[in-house]
């Protein structure tokens, strides 16, 4: 028991699995393994928008607006484009973070 009175339950799988790596113990096969939906995660869809090339200067776009899209309706569509567009592809975020992104609309 753990001082807060839980059980050391995966202390006790560690030190068995250590056991019996170092040949001390010969434990049952595993009988099935949980899946861990976190680890399999799906990847995004790919985005369904305009890729025509905009040949135009920066100035004749203006004003560029800046949405926060983190936990809004838009971020499906924000983790396909990194996912397609990015070269480190998606990867689910840990801890806190930001995404924000822009779009031209005529």
């Amino acid at each position: 028991m753990q001082s807060n009175g839980a059980l050391c339950e995966m202390i006790c799988r560690g030190l068995m699995l250590e056991l019996e790596r170092a040949g001390h113990i010969v434990l049952p096969p595993v009988r099935s393994k949980n899946p861990n939906p976190l680890a399999r995660r799906r990847k995004p869809d790919p985005p369904q928008i305009d890729t025509t090339p905009l040949r135009a200067n920066l100035s004749a776009i203006r004003p560029l607006e800046f949405r926060l899209v983190r936990r809004t309706a838009e971020e499906p569509l924000f983790n396909g484009l990194l996912e397609h567009y990015h070269f480190l592809g998606y990867t689910q975020p840990v801890g806190p973070v930001t995404f924000c992104y822009t779009s031209l609309t005529a």
